[in-house]
């Protein structure tokens, strides 16, 4: 028996190894104002930790130097909206934050804290001669059929975002949430009703699979009553959601989940202040824009013996990417939805020039190739979905890969220009099929040799620029200008050599997948093609030396 019980210890144990749970407080204090308005109080605290540093990034975005203002203005007003829009789902009014009521803490240790100051008109509404607050009322019926559904893109597209910056499977994201609603002065709870359910049970839970889980009880208290939640996110397959047939149930329990009415009497609220409503979207939809670089040189030399060759570029570029996913909705009854991934598409497009440029030097024979890394930079851009802060990461690395066969004694120098607008786009709708665009042109011609002998040299540049979620997931396209001079000793005369530049431009790329998306695009964990090849004979002829 010990032995069993200790093989099991063992066992769990070995499943568990290099599993990390990331957890998160969201405290939220909501008071009833005389004109059944609510001035809210929301908490968020993220312990140090890799999630932490998510929160921090975005954080620092939004204050950075007043030089990026207008960005800056952008990234809260998104955070906002979004937090915003969570509060309309629930009660049907979109609050707008106070003057000076953001305050982000972030001490030495990385602990995370984020109080917002909040405003709701319109949060409680009559109900035959008391009041309510209601929690996915969702308005009237027409207004439910298109709301209900944008609820559920809006906890959907959460959890995919958190499954990709998790990894790995086994690792999960526990939030724990509180929701205290504090009464005028000596209310009374006159009954509590279910919006969807037959009875009103205080419990509810929501079983995505996979680890991923919902978990609400309601406690009724003198002055108000609490609600406290427990969702964690796992990034394994989300099983239930994924299969049509239970994603109905899933859905159904997402949309009875903490939906209920509190009636109350007071003799404190008089006039009711008017509900605000909230501009909600159909899908989640980003575009960035990312200049790298604006003409910069980068080199290397590799030698051999007496001989060396130096491989350069000279590079100008910038690039955008969006990313695109489409959730599809199939009416199973009145207020009942079945879910399917419709559509996930990213695409990357730029304007580069490129120079690369061979310089030989030799004083012996070489038959060899080498390869380096030249550089990598990247730079990070924030974004707000659902409430979660989102990181993109974009990142261009610089590879130098040169083959050279010759002998004897020579200087040979040779570049060209090439321009090109090249645009990718992947996209996932029952299989993976990309669309690629391009167009490539070169100019800039240059040749000089001072010795007649037969050599060959390459020069390869492949660049690859990522546009990373999380630095984890997202697309990638690699483009590889190359230049080639050839000399032929038996092309020219006694003071002649016969000459050959040809180069090129090739793309391909893909895209990564991680957590969820991975799953609900056909458990594919990566796609990758060579979308175009481009080469040409630049120039030939003969040199005279």
């Amino acid at each position: 028996m010990t032995r069993k019980l200790v093989f099991v210890l063992i066992l769990v144990l070995s499943i568990v190894v290099g599993a990390v749970e990331y957890r998160r407080t969201i405290e939220e204090r909501i008071e009833i104002q005389q004109d059944g308005s609510a001035l809210i109080t929301r908490k968020e605290y993220v312990p140090a930790s890799e999630l932490s540093k998510i929160y921090v990034t975005h954080y620092r975005e939004m204050s950075a130097p007043s030089s990026l203002a207008a960005r800056i203005s952008e990234l809260q007003q998104e955070y906002i909206n979004e937090i915003a829009k969570g509060y309309y789902f629930l009660y049907n009014t979109a609050p707008t934050l106070v003057q000076n009521g953001m305050n982000v803490t972030v001490d030495g240790a990385g602990n995370y804290t984020c109080v917002l100051q909040l405003k709701a008109n319109g949060f409680v509404t009559s109900k035959g001669g008391n009041f309510a607050i209601s929690r996915k009322m969702f308005g009237d019926e027409t207004l439910a059929e298109k709301l209900i559904p944008k609820y559920f893109e809006y906890e959907i597209d959460a959890r995919i975002f958190e499954s990709i910056f998790l990894r790995s499977g086994r690792d999960t994201i526990v939030t724990e949430k509180t929701t205290i609603v504090v009464l005028p002065a000596g209310s009374q709870i006159q009954q509590i009703n279910p919006i969807f359910e037959s009875a009103f049970t205080g419990s509810w839970s929501v079983d995505f699979g996979g680890g991923t889980s919902y978990k609400a009880t309601f406690e009724k208290r003198p002055d108000g009553f609490v609600l406290k939640e427990t969702i964690v996110s796992s990034g394994a397959n989300p099983s239930n959601l994924a299969d049509e047939k239970q994603s109905e149930i899933v859905l159904e329990k997402l949309r009875d989940y903490t939906a209920f009415q509190v009636v109350f009497s007071t003799n404190k609220i008089s006039a009711l202040s008017k509900a605000t409503p909230h501009p909600v979207k159909d899908d989640f939809s980003k575009s960035w824009n990312y200049d790298v670089w604006n003409q910069r040189e980068f080199s290397t030399t590799f030698t051999e013996q007496n001989s060396s060759i130096t491989t350069k570029i000279v590079v100008t570029l910038s690039m955008n990417t969006k990313i695109l996913w489409e959730h599809h909705w199939v009416k199973t009854g009145k207020f009942k939805w079945s879910y399917k991934l419709k559509r996930f598409e990213t695409t990357l497009t730029f304007s580069p020039s490129f120079t690369p440029s061979l310089q030989v030097r030799a004083n012996g024979n070489v038959d060899k190739s080498w390869s380096k890394e030249l550089f990598s930079v990247g730079q990070t851009k924030s974004f707000t979905v659902s409430g979660i802060p989102v990181v993109i990461v974009f990142q261009a690395r610089l590879n130098a890969q040169t083959n050279t066969k010759m002998n004897g004694r020579m200087n040979i120098d040779a570049s060209t220009t090439f321009g090109a607008t090249a645009s990718v786009t992947v996209k996932y709708q029952n299989g993976w099929s990309f669309t690629p665009t391009y167009s490539v042109n070169y100019s800039n011609i240059n040749f000089n040799a001072n010795a007649k002998l037969n050599s060959e040299n390459k020069g390869e540049l492949p660049i690859t620029f990522s546009a990373y979620l999380y630095d984890v997931a997202g697309p990638f396209l690699r483009l590889t200008p190359w230049i080639k001079s050839e000399t032929n000793a038996s092309m020219g005369g006694s003071n002649q050599v016969g000459y050959t530049i040809s180069g090129g431009v090739k793309a391909s790329g893909g895209v990564e997948m991680a957590g969820w998306l991975k799953t609900l695009c056909g458990n594919v964990p990566s796609v990758s093609y060579t979308f175009w090849e481009w080469s040409r004979t630049l120039a030939s002829g003969t040199k005279t030396f």
